[in-house]
């Protein structure tokens, strides 16, 4: 298992930051939006395992619920 870093973000700030252990990509991915769902005061969540970008999941406000996943490979 991998650990993760979740970045909360909130306009230009970084508010809070949390580690999750998880097999894979994907279902960190899969984490973080469930956690983002759930938490409407982090419209942002960037997620890196040690110093590689992994995802950017991000609100999009013209669909309810609906969520913007930014990739690397």
């Amino acid at each position: 298992m991998a650990s993760y870093r979740f970045l909360f973000i909130s306009g230009a700030s970084i508010q809070s930051v949390r580690t999750f252990e998880c097999d894979n990509d994907a279902g960190v991915i899969l984490r973080a939006s469930g956690i983002l769902s759930a938490h409407p005061e982090h419209p942002q969540i960037e997620i890196w395992e040690t110093d590689r970008f992994v995802a950017r999941l991000t609100r999009d406000p013209l669909v309810k619920g609906g969520l913007c996943v930014t990739m690397h490979n």
